[in-house]
C-alpha cells in the first residue's frame, strides 16, 4: 500500500506539471504576415482511412509557438520535484494557477516520499538493530512423550466467568459429558449444579434433568441444540495405552 501510494503522489504531480501535454510553448511573438490567411490542411480518418480535408485559418492576433518538452519525467537534468523552477529557460508553459497547483502536488510528492522512506528503513534497519538488545525467543528442550492425561495438573479450557464475590466462578456450559477434572476447581461442599449458571434457565434445567434421568447417554444433543450457551466437547482416550489422548473443545459462542 506504501509503494501504491507513493507511486500515485509522484505520477500525480509528474502528470499534473506535464498539462497540457501538447508539447507546444508560446513564444510570445506576433505571427508573420507571411502565414496569415486561410489554409487547406489534408489529413487522415483513422477509423475509415480515408482523407480528410481541414479549413485552418490565420489571423494577425495569433502568436507563434514552438516545440517544447513538457513531459519532466524524461528530463536528463534535475526534475525532482516537478515545480515550475525545472522548465526549460524560455520554454514555459504553465499558467500561473498550474504553478501553484504544482508547487503543492510537486512537494506533497516529497513527503510521501519521505513518509515512505522512513517506514521502510524502520522495518530494514530498525530492525536489525533490534536483533542486538533484544533476543529473539527460540524454544529450548525436545518435544516429551507424555499425553495429556497424563498430566494431572493440566486442564481445559471450560468457559466460566469470575464474578465478585463468589469463591468459585459460575460455568456457562454443560460439564456433565467431559471429564471433570478438566474444570480446574473443585467445590468440596456443594455440587457443580451450584455454580452453573445454565441450570437458571428452566428449559435448560429442565433439559439436563432428562439427560440425566435417561441414564446419561452420550447423546447430549438435547441440552446442546438449545444453543443458549457455550458447548464444551470432550474426546478423551478410552484406555491408557499409547493411544493419543487428545481433547478438542468446540465452542458456540452464542449467548443468547
Amino acid at each position: 500500500f506504501t509503494l501504491a501510494l507513493l507511486g500515485y503522489a509522484l505520477m500525480l504531480a509528474y502528470g499534473y506539471s506535464s498539462f497540457p501535454y501538447d508539447n507546444a510553448c508560446d513564444e510570445g511573438t506576433q505571427v508573420s504576415a507571411n502565414y496569415i490567411g486561410t489554409y487547406t490542411v489534408t489529413t487522415q480518418d483513422f477509423k475509415t482511412d480515408e482523407n480528410v480535408e481541414v479549413n485552418v485559418t490565420i489571423s494577425a492576433n495569433e502568436t507563434n509557438f514552438e516545440f517544447c518538452n513538457q513531459d519532466m519525467l524524461t528530463y536528463k537534468g534535475k526534475s525532482f520535484p516537478p515545480i515550475p523552477r525545472f522548465q526549460p529557460e524560455g520554454d514555459e508553459w504553465m499558467t500561473p494557477e498550474q504553478e501553484q497547483w504544482a508547487y503543492i502536488l510537486g512537494w506533497t510528492s516529497v513527503a510521501v516520499l519521505c513518509v515512505v522512506g522512513i517506514i521502510y528503513i524502520k522495518c530494514a534497519i530498525l530492525s536489525s538493530i533490534k536483533k542486538i538488545f533484544f533476543k529473539s525467543y527460540k524454544p529450548d528442550g525436545k518435544a516429551m512423550d507424555i499425553k495429556f492425561s497424563a498430566v494431572e495438573e493440566i486442564y481445559g479450557y471450560v468457559p466460566q466467568i469470575k464474578i465478585p464475590g463468589y469463591a468459585f466462578p459460575q460455568l456457562l456450559c454443560f460439564i456433565d459429558p467431559i471429564d471433570r477434572g478438566l474444570v480446574g476447581w473443585r467445590d468440596q461442599y456443594h455440587s457443580d449444579d451450584t455454580h452453573n449458571l445454565i441450570l437458571d434457565v428452566p428449559k435448560v434445567a429442565k433439559a439436563v434433568e432428562e439427560w440425566r434421568n435417561n441414564g446419561k447417554s452420550p447423546d447430549d444433543s438435547r441440552v446442546d441444540d438449545l444453543r443458549l450457551f457455550t458447548i464444551i466437547k470432550d474426546w478423551g482416550a478410552k484406555s491408557n495405552n499409547v493411544e493419543r489422548h487428545e481433547r478438542s473443545l468446540e465452542f458456540s459462542a452464542s449467548m443468547r
